[in-house]
């Protein structure tokens, strides 16, 4: 397994820590017919202040980009988050919408107790999948 890369964007880390690649040639007379599919198995994107106000809007272009890789696995690491408001609790559920149609699936590591209670209240705990900090 390769190392894993991090790229840092204004206290953001993405990280990619795997790429599998799968390759097909199938030859028919003189042509040649090549079939790429490139998956990334999981990517990490820690989030490094509260999910809140104008902060929102910058993690949603932030945790986009991170989608777009189309990784198996997106996980949205809260530990160092605070708090987060009603606005981030429609971006990460728009999230996990965007993840289940590429059939992917959208992780929240280690949120503190706040954050918890937060996504209680607004009863997306049930549909969220939460995993415990490592």
């Amino acid at each position: 397994m390769p190392a894993a890369n991090f790229v840092r964007v204004r206290g953001t880390f993405v990280t990619e820590p795997s790429y599998a690649r799968v390759a097909s040639a199938t030859h028919r007379r003189d042509s040649c017919r090549v079939r790429a599919e490139h998956t990334v198995q999981e990517t990490t994107v820690v989030v490094t202040e509260a999910l809140d106000g104008a902060a929102v809007e910058r993690w949603r272009s932030r945790l986009a980009e991170a989608a777009a890789l189309r990784p198996a696995r997106l996980v949205v690491d809260l530990r160092r988050s605070p708090r987060i408001d009603a606005a981030a609790i429609v971006v990460l559920l728009q999230l996990h919408r965007d993840m289940m149609r590429t059939d992917g699936r959208l992780t929240l590591r280690g949120p503190v107790d706040r954050v918890r209670r937060m996504l209680g209240l607004a009863r997306v705990d049930h549909v969220l999948e939460v995993e415990e900090a490592r």
